[in-house]
């Protein structure tokens, strides 16, 4: 291998604990466009992070990611979780000089997490996918057990949402995913008003509209999923904004890249003959399957013929000749590990 560098080996490696991913997601924060934009500004600005004022118990969570005790990083790590603190909070402990590529690598994780799974907004309404002559946007359906029943009717035109206009069903997606559940927005709506006896026969169109304000606290995009929800995070703008985030804040803040060869002459001396999980081929691989199941990296930038081919040489590597019994048993453990990571990275389990 030596002479041949994995794409996947060019990557962050980000541990993921398991304590991390059955975390329940943390409180939810508003994750508008406009936050992200602020966000970005203060990546593009450094300088702006020295001026905010740093939560003295984040700082102190924060330098205890890189402890020897695994007992006290999971600790750690679920606080830094479910903190209600704001995002750029986390922007500024990755600015500082103290922080190590450790500390930045679960630093950089948590706030994946905390991004890319904020809870994001829901009315519960199925909205005429044609966009015609008239102003806003028209219900076709309410869904049942969903904010908008008995508020909002088959019929009703959302024009304005918190007083922005709304003119294609994108817009009123965005914004209202853009707001955490439980979030109340101000809905301006024209509603047909009730017609008289001798006017029943009247065209649709000709029938007057009456606007009214109506308040709506929002339910969550996770309780879409018993309608058949068809939310793509490929086209969905805010989390696409939120991915891009990331990538700004990885490239930004991130440590320092740093090459790890693999097979040297002595190869098990690479991570070190202790826990075979901390070996840069199982970590590279396992987080390359983390950020595709996120949707962070495409699917398609997955190069199987490499994966299979670091396999095969972890394979030769685990038979060499002149192995101590734990040298061979931690070897063997390695290739284990990642045969199964390939396995659901292959299966897309």
């Amino acid at each position: 291998m030596a002479g041949s560098q994995s794409p996947i080996r060019r990557m962050v490696l980000v541990m993921f604990t398991c304590m991390i991913m059955s975390c329940p997601c943390p409180d939810a924060r508003a994750q508008s466009l406009a936050e992200i934009d602020q966000l970005l500004q203060l990546l593009s600005r450094r300088d702006m992070l020295g001026n905010i004022s740093l939560d003295p118990q984040l700082l102190e969570k924060a330098m205890l990611l890189d402890s020897d005790d695994l007992s006290v990083r999971i600790k750690a790590e679920q606080f830094l979780l479910s903190t209600p603190a704001e995002h750029e909070q986390f922007l500024v402990l990755l600015s500082m000089e103290r922080m190590g590529n450790e500390q930045r690598h679960r630093l950089l994780t948590i706030l994946r997490h905390r991004i890319l799974m904020a809870p994001r907004g829901a009315l519960g309404i199925v909205m005429e996918p044609r966009n015609g002559m008239l102003a806003g946007i028209e219900v076709m359906e309410v869904l049942r057990g969903m904010p908008a029943e008995g508020i909002l009717r088959a019929g009703d035109r959302i024009t304005h949402i918190d007083q922005q206009e709304v003119r294609i069903n994108s817009d009123l997606i965005e914004i209202i995913q853009s707001m955490p559940p439980g979030h109340e927005v101000q809905l301006s709506i024209l509603r047909r008003k009730p017609r008289a006896p001798e006017r029943l026969q009247a065209d649709d169109r000709q029938q007057e509209l009456a606007q009214m304000s109506i308040t709506v606290a929002l339910g969550s995009v996770d309780q879409l999923d018993r309608f058949g929800s068809n939310d793509n995070p490929r086209t969905n703008r805010v989390l696409m904004e939120r991915r891009d985030l990331l990538r700004h804040a990885e490239a930004v803040l991130g440590p320092v890249a740093i090459e790890i060869p693999v097979f040297q002459q002595t190869p098990g001396l690479v991570a070190g003959e202790g826990d075979p999980r901390n070996h840069p081929e199982v970590q590279s691989i396992r987080q390359f399957r983390r950020l595709i199941q996120l949707d962070v990296v495409d699917r398609a930038d997955m190069n199987t013929n490499e994966l299979q081919k670091i396999f095969t040489q972890l394979q030769v590597w685990a038979k060499e000749e002149g192995q101590t019994p734990s040298s061979r048993q931690y070897r063997r453990a390695v290739v284990q590990l990642y045969a199964e990571e390939l396995r659901m990275m292959l299966s897309g389990t």
